[in-house]
């Protein structure tokens, strides 16, 4: 047993996918080979995406159901309609940010070999990304949070039309909430 990364309690931490699921499924199914790889090893097949124990059982069921709604929402309504206006509301606002903050959390130390200039703008961002998803914030702080989510795939045989990147400039700024749909 070790900390929840997210809420800092002693529970049993589960094994969590980093990028959501229903995200690398779609991810797969537009690939034009069926497969994912890695950057590490990239000549290796992934069976699926990365998973780390990160988070207990509570977080891990809080983002469970952020993810389940946006799968059956937002990536629902841009797989069938690319071409019209996607509404969404806080949820899908926490739930880019929960894959931003997982991908920081994982990652930093990594990141933080090559770049250790940035690490004080890491924990800053982390801390206010924390907060914004235990509810202790209204938005992700200064750091600008984007979802891209892209219309008609251009493979052939690519069985999804929608996939989804999620970034954020860590830089000041006012926190804003975002959501473009390509036009086709």
């Amino acid at each position: 047993m070790t900390t929840c990364a997210l809420c800092f309690c002693g529970s049993p931490l589960r094994v969590s996918h980093i990028v959501p699921h229903f995200v690398v499924a779609g991810m797969r199914a537009n690939s034009i080979t069926g497969f994912l790889r890695s950057f590490d090893q990239p000549n290796v097949r992934l069976q699926d995406a990365f998973k780390v124990q990160l988070l207990c059982e509570s977080c891990e069921q809080q983002f469970s159901r952020w993810e389940d709604r946006i799968a059956r929402t937002v990536f629902v309504s841009a797989r069938r309609r690319s071409n019209t206006a996607i509404t969404y509301d806080s949820d899908f606002s926490r739930f880019v940010v929960s894959v931003l903050w997982r991908v920081l959390v994982w990652r930093s130390e990594a990141f933080l070999c090559v770049s250790p200039e940035f690490k004080a703008q890491l924990e800053f961002v982390e801390r206010e990304w924390r907060c914004f998803l235990l509810g202790e914030a209204t938005t992700p702080g200064r750091a600008t949070c984007h979802a891209v989510i892209l219309g008609q795939n251009p493979w052939p045989g690519s069985k999804h039309s929608a996939s989804l990147g999620a970034f954020s400039p860590i830089s000041g700024g006012h926190p804003r909430h975002e959501c473009y749909q390509r036009r086709s």
